[in-house]
């Protein structure tokens, strides 16, 4: 038998709201949602009941559970706050986006740390309607118009496309939620001040501390969640996690550099090691590349930073280091090299001095 959860938006004025978001098997369930005075929408059903007042000791009516199922994890849905039933007058700044988180996230458990809401208004200057991509490699909310991107987890700013307008952490307007008897969902009353729930459209100032709970967060998760997988770190060449995105083979983390909420990033990609990558790592004639070696393994440093024949702003110049250890390949890319040097043998080395980093062969042109 399937659990139920349904959402139900509470507003705190002369005359409560009361809305309903359930997913459902169809046939039987539709006729339920028809039954219970709803519309079906999708796999959602979605119901809408004007009541004077919601006493705290009232009851819902039960709903067959056999019927009903979760909101699946990695999924969204849009819906409007304060004023869901006014069709007419709507409008996109009151409009939210629900998240189930995905399922390395904890979006399997049943229990509202598996939910979010945000407001679906960007903090851009384009103000844009943003969506959350449940796609393998994304699982972000994105604004589709400038391209700023958020993290699901506390909505912050993970991809600046304002570097005048936003100078430092940001997140998007939440909704707090909390849970009742039999499984419902609600909304708390918010106050919109960038103290507490934030402004639509201006956002919700962040501490970096406060991010740094965010990216704890998502590592924890991830860790515990690929127990067989090496560890990923919260920190990585000074920078703080800003996503991870799993895949069946591979895993790629991004960190930003949220002091300054400026487009630098490092990326650290591990990966199972193929006999393929075994058999061609060591190539020490290929072009524009160092070897490097600490302890047993030699370290692969290349990128478009090495390449003589590479024209661009020096910002969009990067360095490429890949290794391989104790089963996995690893790949980190970034700009500034001594850093990211330095990074790697703190994390992956850690019985090692970085002075114990020998260059071993170059191809590099001086």
């Amino acid at each position: 038998m399937k659990a139920s959860i349904l959402v139900i938006i509470v507003v705190c004025t002369i005359a409560s709201l009361a809305i309903g978001f359930f997913a459902f098997e169809k046939s039987a369930a539709e006729i339920l949602c028809v039954e219970q005075g709803g519309v079906v929408s999708g796999d959602f059903c979605i119901l809408e009941n004007q009541v004077q007042k919601i006493p705290e000791d009232s009851e819902f009516n039960e709903i067959s559970l056999d019927k009903i199922s979760f909101m699946k994890p990695d999924s969204m849905e849009f819906f409007y706050y304060p004023n869901p039933e006014d069709t007419e007058n709507r409008e996109e700044f009151q409009r939210f986006i629900l998240i189930r988180l995905p399922q390395y996230l904890g979006g399997a458990v049943e229990d509202v740390a598996a939910f979010r809401a945000y407001s679906a208004i960007s903090i851009s200057s384009d103000h844009c309607i943003t969506k959350y991509w449940p796609d393998t490699g994304r699982q972000r909310i994105e604004d589709p118009c400038k391209g700023t991107m958020y993290r699901a987890i506390d909505g912050a700013v993970i991809q600046n496309a304002d570097p005048v307008l936003i100078t430092s952490p940001m997140a998007l307007p939440n909704l707090d939620l909390s849970i009742g008897d039999g499984g419902f969902l609600y909304v708390e009353p918010p106050v919109w001040d960038v103290d507490e729930n934030g402004v639509v459209g201006y956002g919700r100032p962040m501490s970096i501390q406060e991010v740094r709970q965010g990216s704890q967060i998502i590592a924890t998760s991830y860790n515990n969640s690929h127990p067989n997988h090496p560890s990923i770190p919260v920190e990585f060449a000074g920078f703080l996690l800003a996503e991870i995105n799993p895949y069946n083979s591979r895993t790629e983390a991004r960190y930003y550099d949220f002091s300054s909420m400026g487009n630098y990033n490092v990326h650290l990609t591990q990966s199972n090691v193929s006999a393929q990558d075994q058999k061609h790592f060591l190539n020490f004639a290929k072009s524009n590349t160092e070897f490097w070696q600490i302890g047993q393994t030699v370290i692969k440093i290349g990128g478009s930073a090495f390449d003589p024949n590479n024209d661009q702003p020096e910002r969009y110049q990067e360095h490429d280091i890949q290794f391989i250890l104790d089963g996995f390949k690893y790949q980190v890319s970034g700009r500034d090299l001594e850093i990211l040097k330095s990074s790697v043998v703190t994390h992956f080395f850690p019985e090692y001095n970085h002075d114990e980093l020998i260059l071993i062969s170059s191809t590099v042109e001086k």
